[in-house]
């Protein structure tokens, strides 16, 4: 299905810095984590992410950089890896952990000893990069990760929705969108006022090429100031939402990622980060 989507959008993901992407980790990994609100970039110097916590979730260092592959240890692998440890113990703002393909057990214990996660993973196993990845952002500080959707805000062009509660219809714009929610300015001041916290509604919204239905939400939150509600709903309850719109949802949030990674005027701002596109 093809979706022609051209205007600018906002989003806030959680961020893991890696110093270099492992050969495993290829655009469609960073894709589905990115689907799942965690941006996977890589860092070039530890002095430049010392003073960076806006969103952060944790670092991981891919040892491979440092160790060769040989079957015996030397002098000048151990000072460099030193060197690594000492810079990560000077990093207090986020967690911390350490991978390679190398099974040293005295590079192991130099990070164990100074309380540094470290993985040892398989060469050719997408799935276990995915898991370390996953098992090193966990631990730490466990409310950065309660938004496990990205959600995906809308700058300038407004796409119809309508919502049904009750016998009653009320229209309004696509705020943001994500795959467990959405966030709608209603049109209609009394409208708004009708629309109540718990209640259980319907949503038709209008992407203009294409079109899809949210058979049960709930309203979370109401903002007054802006008219604004947020639907909370599960994408994996057929209840909720039928397997033919769970698919075009999917399609919507996967191809402006999509979009957003490969757009050359992407910019990725240090003090706010977040990224926006054209």
């Amino acid at each position: 299905m093809k979706i022609h989507l051209d205007e600018d959008i906002d989003i806030s993901p959680k961020i893991v810095l890696i110093n270099k992407f492992a050969d495993l980790i290829d655009e469609n990994m960073i894709i589905n984590f990115l689907i799942n609100n965690i941006l996977l970039l890589e860092f070039k110097s530890f002095d430049k992410i010392k003073n960076k916590k806006n969103n952060i979730l944790g670092c991981l260092i891919n040892l491979d950089e440092y160790i060769f592959n040989i079957d015996t240890l030397h002098n000048s692998m151990l000072d460099k890896i030193n060197d690594v440890i000492d810079s990560i113990k000077s990093i207090k703002d986020f967690y911390i952990a350490a991978f390679t393909i190398h099974k040293f057990n005295k590079i192991r214990e130099m990070f164990i000893n100074e309380g540094i996660k470290y993985f040892v993973r398989m060469e050719n196993s997408k799935d276990e990069m995915v898991n370390i990845i996953k098992e090193s952002i966990t631990p730490f500080n466990k409310e950065k990760c309660s938004r496990s959707s990205l959600r995906i805000g809308f700058m300038d062009y407004k796409y119809f929705a309508s919502i049904k509660y009750k016998e009653k219809i009320c229209n309004g714009y696509i705020i943001d969108l994500s795959l467990k929610g959405a966030g709608i300015e209603i049109i209609n001041v009394d409208n708004f006022k009708y629309l109540q916290i718990g209640s259980f509604v319907s949503i038709d919204i209008d992407f203009g090429v294409l079109f899809f239905n949210i058979l049960r939400g709930i309203i979370v939150r109401k903002d007054s100031k802006n008219k604004i509600i947020g639907i909370k709903f599960n994408v994996t309850d057929k209840f909720e939402i039928d397997d033919e719109n769970k698919i075009i949802l999917d399609s919507i949030i996967r191809t402006w990622i999509i979009k957003a990674l490969r757009s050359k005027s992407m910019n990725i701002s240090s003090k706010e980060l977040f990224f926006r596109y054209k």
